[in-house]
């Protein structure tokens, strides 16, 4: 073979490896984003107490469940994130929060 047919032969294979590099690299830029998953509940509390509220959250209806911890005896951090209300996305993430809290 001579230089020249190995030239042909290579070029057309770099240009079409370049091409897929090049597809999965910008690839990600143009997918849709992924929907933002919206709370299942809210943990909060009321009256002092950890409360469980539905995705509207303690500004807007009852609790749905009151537990007997206090907010107040909990670390300081854990009480910021309360009073903000944690969003909770899943039973099982609510199940796992509460175990955190010793229930």
């Amino acid at each position: 073979m001579t230089l020249r047919r190995v030239f042909f032969c290579l070029v057309p294979l770099c240009i079409f490896s370049l091409g897929v590099s090049l597809w999965f690299l910008f690839a990600p830029l143009f997918a849709a984003p992924e929907p933002t998953p919206q709370p299942m509940y809210i943990l909060s509390e009321e009256n002092g107490h950890l409360a469980v509220f539905d995705s509207q959250g303690p500004s807007t209806n009852k609790a749905l469940k009151v537990y007997p911890v206090y907010v107040r005896l909990l670390p300081e951090n854990d009480q910021r994130r309360l009073l903000a209300g944690m969003e909770i996305y899943s039973d099982a993430q609510l199940q796992q929060r509460l175990e955190d809290y010793g229930l």
